[in-house]
Parts: structure tokens; C-alpha cells; sequence
């Protein structure tokens, strides 16, 4: 269905969110999540933050969403089953800064 990229991306400033960058992922392609942010319209920068592990989206209103983006070597769509370790520190991290 149409408008579903829309609606993620408008809901970026509204909604904690998490998103795996899983570089084998061949539904989501993980390296290429920022680029694809960045090609909705309303989206005028999306910059990796210096540590590998967020995206800011940046709106044309000035708006700033920064999201966790953890990127993950060798794992596919299902990081989870691959990397299971990984994903449960970077979810654990997620929530307690969600949670602040």
C-alpha cells in the first residue's frame, strides 16, 4: 500500500523508534536506510551520528528526529536469529534512554 514510507517517516517525530541497518538484509537493505529516508519529501538531511548508532532526520521545518540505527556486519532481515546478543544490548539500551 502507498504512503506507508510517508507515515513512517512523519511519525519519526512523534514516536521513539528503532530500526536494524543489517548489511545481508536483502528486504530492508540496512546501508541504505539513510539514503531512502533523505528521498521522502518534508526530509532535508539525514546525517549518521558520530558514534554509528543513530540517524538524525532532519525536516525542512527544522525539526530533528534522531532515531537509533544500529548497524549490524553479517546478519540478514533476521538480525535477531544471526546476531541475538547484538540486538537484545542495543534494544536494552533503546528502552532505557526511551524510558529517561
Amino acid at each position: 500500500q502507498e504512503g506507508w514510507g510517508e507515515r513512517f517517516v512523519e511519525n519519526l517525530r512523534h514516536v521513539p523508534t528503532l530500526v536494524t541497518r543489517a548489511e545481508q538484509d536483502l528486504a530492508i537493505y540496512g546501508p541504505t536506510i539513510a539514503a531512502t529516508l533523505a528521498s521522502y519529501p518534508g526530509v532535508t538531511a539525514v546525517t549518521e551520528a558520530s558514534s554509528g548508532q543513530k540517524l538524525d532526520v532532519e525536516y525542512s521545518d527544522g525539526t530533528v528526529a534522531s532515531i537509533r540505527a544500529p548497524r549490524y556486519a553479517d546478519c540478514s532481515h533476521a538480525v535477531l536469529r544471526d546476531q541475538p546478543d547484538l540486538v537484545l544490548a542495543d534494544v536494552a539500551r533503546f528502552i532505557a534512554e526511551v524510558r529517561r
